[in-house]
């Protein structure tokens, strides 16, 4: 294992009197990526059916949960989490944090904003791509809830394509794809999908519809803090 550490395969982290050891597919795919180039000899690359590391980028990427939680002091919570992530935070802004683990595969995030309520703010799934987040918004669509789609939006200091949905409890879910990164926070789609829900709610159950689909123009904020 200390060798496999050494070549940077994989990390290892101390959890009380526990060492966890997790892979590191980045650097894994890269030296296979090396091996198979050469592996006919001559410089000669390997057919790309038989590359094994596009094969385990295929098997390795998957969509990523997200959790975010409004607290009332950024500073504590964010020692407490640290140390219960045994991580630190991946992006550390002065209203938000955020951590992206792959042990459990989470995107877990805190903020605080004035006038919002501590406690579990929403809920999400984290799409790698493009294909990954049309396919999870393909569910959404049938699920017979009203849907606040955001193109292009500022989001907890990042730039996404979003769809906003709430559970039959109300508890609202995004969707999401990143591709870019923020100098602003952002604001809510959260205020819309609650406006939207409460229109269906309202709605004469003979001409309840099945499900309606907001679309918020191109450009518009949106934020998961609430």
């Amino acid at each position: 294992m200390a060798q496999l550490v050494h070549a940077g395969l994989i990390s290892q982290r101390r959890l009380s009197r526990q060492l966890i050891y997790s892979a590191e597919y980045g650097a894994m795919n890269e030296l296979l990526a090396y091996l198979t180039e050469n592996c006919c000899g001559r410089g000669q690359s390997c057919a790309p059916a038989c590359n094994p590391a596009d094969a385990l980028r295929q098997e390795t990427a998957m969509k990523r949960l997200h959790v975010h939680v409004s607290v009332d002091d950024l500073a504590q919570s964010t020692r407490f989490y640290s140390t219960l992530f045994a991580a630190e935070p991946t992006v550390v802004k002065d209203d938000y944090v955020k951590w992206m683990l792959d042990d459990p595969r989470v995107n877990f995030a805190i903020s605080t904003r004035p006038g919002r309520p501590s406690g579990i703010s929403h809920l999400g799934i984290q799409a790698e791509d493009e294909s990954e987040l049309a396919e999870v918004y393909d569910r959404l669509s049938r699920a017979e809830r009203p849907i606040v789609e955001a193109r292009n939006a500022t989001c907890c200091y990042a730039q996404s394509d979003k769809q906003w949905i709430a559970d039959p409890q109300g508890v609202p879910w995004e969707t999401f794809y990143t591709y870019g990164e923020s100098t602003v926070h952002g604001e809510s789609s959260l205020a819309k999908l609650k406006e939207v829900n409460e229109a269906v709610c309202c709605a004469p159950s003979c001409c309840e519809p099945e499900a309606i689909r907001t679309r918020e123009p191109a450009g518009a904020t949106a934020c998961c803090a609430r």
